[in-house]
């Protein structure tokens, strides 16, 4: 009988390494698939592209700023 109780044991270890694992998988699949799912509707909203438009301005104003401002500051210490 005391080899049922060791193998009962270890099935039972096993059993919790193996519900863990399901679990882990789970909750990661919703997560992976919770993204994509948002990432999809951010895609497929009627407003999409004017947005992404709008975003290519900003970041392409804020790299054309930093320059004009570099540019600027290197006359200035030019000019003396």
């Amino acid at each position: 009988m005391a080899e049922f109780q060791v193998a009962d044991a270890s099935l039972r270890r096993f059993n919790a390494a193996v519900t863990i694992i399901v679990c882990i998988a789970v909750v990661g699949l919703a997560y992976w698939c919770e993204r994509a799912y948002r990432r999809w509707v951010e895609h497929q909203h009627p407003f999409a592209a004017p947005r992404a438009r709008l975003e290519r301005a900003r970041t392409t104003y804020r790299a054309t700023g930093d320059r004009r401002a570099l540019v600027t500051e290197l006359a200035r210490g030019i000019r003396g």
